[in-house]
């Protein structure tokens, strides 16, 4: 990306990555160069993995960000799974697993499996309670897993998600999806 419509597309696609609280750098090419090596006939243009945006006249910045953003989120679905329980168990293999996608280019997954609650009085409520608070400790041990990452220049993506039941069951489906 060049000039000021370069500059305009990267703090779109910026506000874009923080919204979707997708860690992944953006940075602008000035090089003629780089530019003829990547095979651009015009610019800006965006990378994506091997895939490249380029701006025709007729199409919109915002155009070009969604797209980008599509592609990322599509990425998304190449991840490493790792099931967490926040034993420090599990949290040392969140963080071998975040060596391992710096090295494989793959995001991360984090899973928590619950079992449901149960309870006659309050019926649903704690249950959904509960289901919160994990979500919220999972959602914190992400984020602090890519802030800690991006210190040893691991710029790895960290999602995670909160299912209910068995482990075996939800790890298994969750695979056979990927």
């Amino acid at each position: 990306m060049k000039g000021f419509a370069g500059n305009l597309l990267k703090n779109k696609l910026e506000e874009a990555l923080e919204l979707n609280k997708l860690a992944f750098p953006v940075s602008l090419i000035n090089d003629v160069d780089q530019f003829i090596e990547l095979g651009l006939s015009s610019v800006p243009a965006v990378r994506v993995g091997t895939k490249i945006i380029e701006h025709p006249t007729n199409r919109a910045l915002d155009d070009m960000v969604k797209t980008a953003m599509e592609l990322i989120l599509e990425d998304e679905e190449e991840s490493i799974l790792v099931p967490i329980d926040f034993t420090p168990e599990s949290i040392h293999g969140l963080r071998f697993a975040q060596t391992m996608a710096k090295y494989l280019g793959l995001g991360i997954t984090l899973v928590h499996v619950r079992y449901p609650v149960y309870d006659p009085v309050s019926s649903v409520a704690l249950n959904v309670h509960l289901a919160r608070q994990d979500e919220k400790k999972l959602e914190a041990l992400a984020s602090q897993a890519m802030e800690e990452g991006l210190k040893f220049g691991l710029n790895t993506h960290i999602s995670s998600r909160v299912d209910e039941g068995s482990i075996t069951d939800s790890m298994t489906d969750l695979l056979h999806k990927k």
